[in-house]
């Protein structure tokens, strides 16, 4: 069994022999190169710029592809999915919710079609706290003014 080369060796590798001094000629071109000037002597300021001829294009045209398979463009962004993440936002979540429902509804009717998914859902899911924590605050408030009628004031 032989050895394997070491890291970063590639194996069977030979170097090239030869005189490696003598460059292979390219082949030609299909244009002409820029004709050589000696840059003009610097007389202060900003010197004018020169103008090089314009290479031809080719002649042949670039082939034209069809779009591929793939994603449709996106549509737009549902209206009231950013309103329902507004609302909800602002401290309104019983407006929120409602239309964080509506937009659910009017992109699944879209197939699709009509962005702002996510949004709707982040109004749906910041509004429905906000409800919550109504509810738990009024109930704390009913609670804790019951208490205090009920408790009767004590007397010196």
């Amino acid at each position: 069994m032989t050895n394997p080369a070491p890291y970063g060796e590639y194996p069977n590798y030979q170097p090239p022999t030869g005189p490696t001094t003598e460059q292979q000629p390219y082949p030609s071109q299909p244009y002409q190169p820029y004709p050589t000037q000696e840059p003009p002597p610097y007389t202060g300021g900003y010197a004018p710029q020169q103008s090089y001829p314009q290479q031809p294009y080719p002649a042949y045209a670039q082939p034209q592809y069809a779009p591929g398979p793939g994603y449709p463009p996106a549509g737009p962004t549902s209206g009231m999915a950013i309103a329902s993440l507004v609302c909800s936002l602002l401290g309104i979540g019983l407006v929120g919710v409602i239309l964080g429902h509506l937009a659910l509804n009017e992109i699944k009717k879209s197939n699709g079609y009509t962005q702002g998914r996510g949004l709707a859902i982040a109004g749906l899911i910041i509004g429905y706290l906000q409800i919550a924590a109504g509810v738990v605050i009024a109930l704390i408030v009913i609670i804790s003014i019951a208490t205090a009628v009920a408790i009767p004031a004590s007397q010196p």
